[in-house]
């Protein structure tokens, strides 16, 4: 982990030059914006101080070559360099504390059952590392304005970097990174972007598919609907990609096998009415053997249609959701889901960020959860 100075912590130069494996004196050019240091070098320096809770100040570098000077000499140049001169510095007392800027949409934040502990997932990575944190309204890089906070809070060298939940606009991640300081680490939750320069972390949502769609075929079920709205996010189109593929090696080894899809307009108001009547419309003698569920709030809902229909689960329909949402354990029968992790997705990003800060330079990675089959009574 990398701790935060407070008034009793003392940062000083050989505390970051240990850190980095590099010399004090290197430290000192690359914090005061010297020549002779490269690139690369300064910025490692620059995030492992910020990271500690040193205030880096913008130096604006000399365009006159200056006699070199001592390692005493440089640092009389740095902001708080009585508080980084060697072992026997004073406590830092100056430094901001340093922050990580969490960006999760209005509605993903109220959202109790999946994004809500995500969001604790990361809350508490950033606690253990004795980071502050901001949360931030994802709709506000939506927004035209760059200049209005909290848009202009993350350009503080205290704003450790981002973690993204969710899925945003390229324009928008773009956005983001143009408004963080250089080398600022952007980290994307349940969401990829190739063409900026992030983490990712994920779930396996392919994989989960796969699985609720093996499961319920093993299960006797050859006639299968997948219910959601693949456009809703890129995670419920990856699950029925994983339907599809899973059909695809039965259909190939055995015939009789047929797949189709229910789109509602998961997310709309709506949603609940479209299901109930998709099934109402459906004679029971049509209605497929089983139901794979784009997620467990899905299948609920669809569990308790079905009952109201008269169609008994899991003896006429089979139906499996999907994330393992804590009412799937107790609804009637209790539902048979693929877990995905939630909390753990927010503690990986924050593992991730740390990384990055430690590591500036690092090449970026794309971090993705196992999912893991819950056998219950729904199918």
């Amino acid at each position: 982990m990398i701790p935060l100075s407070s008034q009793h912590t003392k940062i000083t130069m050989q505390l970051i030059a240990d850190r980095l494996g590099v010399s004090k004196y290197t430290v000192s050019q690359a914090l005061s914006g010297k020549i002779g240091v490269s690139e690369a070098t300064r910025a490692e320096v620059e995030a492992m101080a910020r990271a500690l809770g040193y205030r880096i100040k913008s130096d604006k570098r000399s365009a006159y070559p200056k006699p070199p000077k001592t390692v005493s000499d440089a640092a009389s140049d740095l902001p708080y360099a009585a508080d980084l001169i060697g072992d026997n510095d004073v406590p830092h007392t100056e430094a901001v504390p340093a922050y990580a800027a969490i960006w999760v949409h209005d509605a993903q934040r109220k959202e109790p059952s999946f994004w809500s502990r995500v969001l604790d997932g990361v809350m508490l990575g950033c606690s253990n590392n004795g980071w502050q944190t901001q949360v931030l309204s994802s709709d506000k890089l939506m927004m035209d304005n760059l200049i209005s906070p909290p848009l202009t809070d993350i350009t503080s060298p205290a704003c450790l970097g981002s973690v993204v939940l969710g899925t945003l606009p390229i324009r928008s991640l773009h956005k983001l990174a143009q408004l963080h300081q250089a080398n600022a680490p952007i980290i994307l939750v349940d969401h990829e972007e190739p063409l900026i320069r992030a983490d990712c972390i994920l779930n396996a949502n392919l994989e989960a598919a796969r699985l609720a769609c093996r499961r319920i075929i093993s299960q006797g079920c050859k006639r299968i609907v997948f219910v959601g709205k693949d456009t809703y996010s890129v995670s419920f189109q990856e699950r029925w990609w994983g339907c599809r593929q899973a059909l695809d090696e039965y259909s190939r080894q055995l015939e009789g096998y047929s797949l189709r899809k229910w789109t509602i307009s998961y997310g709309q108001p709506t949603w609940e009415q479209q299901l109930a009547k998709r099934v109402g419309a459906s004679p029971t003698e049509e209605l497929p053997d089983g139901f794979v569920c784009a997620n467990d709030e899905i299948a609920l809902k669809l569990l308790k249609l079905l009952q109201e229909q008269l169609i008994p689960v899991p003896s006429r329909c089979k139906v499996i959701g999907i994330d393992n949402i804590d009412a799937s354990a107790s609804s009637t029968p209790p539902l048979t889901t693929v877990e995905l992790a939630k909390e753990l997705l927010g503690t990986r990003a924050v593992e991730a960020l740390e990384r990055n800060l430690s590591h500036p330079s690092v090449h970026s990675e794309k971090v993705i959860l196992s999912a893991r089959l819950i056998t219950r009574g729904s199918g």
